[in-house]
């Protein structure tokens, strides 16, 4: 063992009096040759570095505590104060602000100012100057718009965000997106709200990788592989192009991000919902998702009116929904009604009573791996790592247009949505009492084979109800022993 700055003649001879003798020629070149490898593949590898310019500290990184000689680089003292936050990363900002001049410092001293900061006129004022087509303006103007709004200044920040936006090319889709969601903070009204809670992603996620529509469709046909794919390349790619058809939609869309998703479930009760679908501000492909939502809403809250009201709407954005949804609603009795619509619901798990983010579930196939079939009760709590413990999750910001009343009614339906609990649960309750209820109808064997499918894996905890799912399969198994369920279930356990 030797300092990484020894020479190979010093870790000869450290060799050699480890092993308490001379090293051979040959020996000592061995020494020569390991220790060359081990430098060049420290220094010339050509491996990516992880490492993204982050400080792993204990202590809060400050100007105070980086050394002089690397503030003496321009390019690598703005690097590590631009991760800085507090009052001295702001006044050192501000101060290489002052003595340069440049745009760089003015975004960084924006990005770490607050409505209290002092000399902060001075930046508002330069970023009023800043020169549009410089690659910092967006971020200068962005926290300029932050900064206004923090002061109430409303009409100036609208004013900064459509000059921004009117800039078209110069600014990215992400920035695009960062400053349509500072106007959403300033909606009136719900066309104003959806016009611009609407973005257009920046990128997609498919498995962890991030990238555009095509891009993942280039990268899928280049795994053709003749062995495997004996119908030749072309039918091959023709797969491909089907297999993401749907998906090539999204590509130019607009579509609802994750907090704005959260406010519609969390904010809007059924009839609000009800406006929204009805909205000419929303865009057609996004409507049907708002249908899906509101029927099963009214579904499972027993607002018998909203789904007499919205089921020919569901049959209109799913024709194959008629057959059963129609026989359904055209039932004689209250009871004929309640279990034909149970059924409805089993045999689609496309139904959600709440809206999905991104570009929601893409089929209406039963799969027991999933995680999207029907729904999971909603998690309104968070871990708090002070208390260490569960605590309920704050709020989403109410929009300006909704009343306290409004939204108080949406958090009743919410409480009542979660006392009703996850779907495989829910459902597979109601199947057991419609067999003991009706045991001699037809459907039954098929519901309880939904059922006990859709109970036989946690799905992130929703689900995995074991002992439910041994209760239901004993009863298939001894009430309909000659049903094709059975066999079915037979077959699954042979293949496992």
């Amino acid at each position: 063992y030797v300092r990484p700055d020894a020479s190979d003649d010093d870790a000869i001879a450290a060799a050699e009096k480890t092993i308490g003798r001379a090293l051979t020629d040959a020996e000592k070149g061995q020494v020569r040759s390991a220790r060359q490898t081990a430098y060049a593949g420290r220094y010339s590898s050509g491996a990516p570095n992880d490492y993204e310019g982050g400080y792993f500290g204990e202590e809060s990184l400050t100007p105070s505590i980086v050394p002089e000689f690397l503030h003496q680089n321009e390019l690598t003292d703005w690097v590590l104060t631009y991760q800085m936050s507090g009052a001295q990363a702001y006044l050192y900002s501000l101060g290489r602000y002052k003595a340069t001049g440049s745009q760089l410092w003015l975004m960084t001293a924006l990005s770490q100012a607050d409505n209290a900061s002092t000399e902060l006129k001075r930046l508002i004022e330069a970023a009023d100057r800043a020169d549009r087509s410089s690659v910092a303006y967006p971020t200068i103007a962005y926290h300029e718009t932050r900064l206004l709004l923090a002061q109430g200044k409303q009409a100036e920040a609208r004013k900064l965000i459509d000059e921004t936006l009117n800039l078209g090319d110069t600014i990215n889709t992400s920035a695009r997106n960062s400053f349509m969601t500072l106007r959403l903070g300033l909606a009136q009204t719900l066309e104003d709200f959806l016009r611009d809670s609407l973005i257009k992603p920046y990128a997609f996620d498919f498995d962890g990788d991030a990238g555009t529509i095509e891009e993942f469709i280039a990268e899928q046909k280049k795994w053709y592989d003749p062995e495997v794919n004996k119908d030749g390349r072309e039918a091959y790619e023709r797969e491909i192009e089907e297999q993401y058809k749907d998906k090539k939609l999204w590509q130019e869309r607009q579509m609802f991000d994750d907090p704005t998703i959260e406010v519609f479930n969390q904010h809007f009760p059924t009839a609000s919902l009800v406006v929204v679908m009805n909205s000419p501000a929303l865009p057609d492909y996004m409507r049907e998702r708002f249908v899906l939502a509101v029927w099963t809403r009214a579904y499972l809250l027993g607002d018998a009116a909203t789904l007499n009201k919205m089921s020919p709407e569901l049959i209109k954005y799913y024709p194959e929904f008629e057959a059963t949804l129609g026989k359904a609603m055209a039932a004689r009795t209250p009871a004929a009604r309640d279990n034909a619509l149970l059924f409805f619901v089993l045999k689609n798990p496309i139904l959600n009573p709440y809206l999905p983010d991104g570009m929601g579930r893409e089929n209406n196939e039963q799969d027991q791996w999933s995680d999207d079939n029907w729904w999971c009760a909603p998690y309104d709590t968070e871990y708090d790592e002070a208390s260490s413990s569960e605590v309920p999750k704050t709020l989403p910001k109410r929009p300006a247009f909704l009343t306290a009343q409004q939204s108080q009614l949406a958090q009743a339906e919410r409480k009542k949505l979660a006392n009703i609990g996850d779907a495989p649960k829910f459902l597979a309750d109601k199947v057991m009492a419609w067999a003991k209820r009706s045991p001699l109808d037809r459907r039954i064997p098929e519901a309880l084979y939904i059922v006990i499918e859709a109970n036989g894996w946690t799905k992130y905890g929703c689900g995995n109800n074991e002992e439910l799912r041994d209760e239901m399969t004993e009863i298939l198994r001894t009430r309909y022993p000659s049903s094709e369920w059975v066999k079915k279930l037979d077959e699954e356990a042979a293949g496992n």
